[in-house]
């Protein structure tokens, strides 16, 4: 024999089961709603049964397969067919490409162009008496 403590607010049911000589006993608390789906926007806790049903529809993790080769942490994909073909990736800049362009390339090219240029603004003042002012660029 068992001892069977209640809170307030909890419905118990017993389920006797005559052929198999069994009782069930199950017990849901009203003051708490479980929900049955997942949701964005819930505060309430889940089933079980919801999470279960949720994470089986996701992929366990990425394979390989037509167009997808993984090599140890890089992942290549192919695209091709349909409307977009394969993907023409420049390996210089061009003025007229609407492809894109490497990595390395546009770190290039931004190498070769000249830091923020650095001025003082100074005043002169002429041996006439006029007053000039004037950018000074510095570096």
């Amino acid at each position: 024999m068992a001892n069977l403590t209640l809170k307030s607010g909890t419905n118990v049911t017993l389920t006797e089961d005559s052929v198999n000589g069994t009782l069930t006993i199950s017990a849901t608390d009203t003051k708490y709603t479980i929900d049955s789906t997942l949701s964005s926007t819930s505060t309430n806790p889940v089933q079980n049964k919801a999470v279960y049903t949720a994470l089986a529809g996701k992929q366990d993790k990425l394979t390989a397969g037509t167009g997808i080769s993984i090599s140890g942490n890089t992942i290549s994909c192919t695209v091709s067919g349909g409307s977009g073909g394969n993907i023409t990736v420049d390996s210089t800049m061009s003025s007229t490409s609407t492809n894109p362009v490497q990595n390395k390339v546009i770190y290039t090219a931004l190498q070769n162009k000249q830091d923020k240029i650095n001025y003082e603004t100074w005043t002169f003042t002429t041996t006439s008496g006029t007053t000039v002012t004037k950018k000074v660029y510095i570096g």
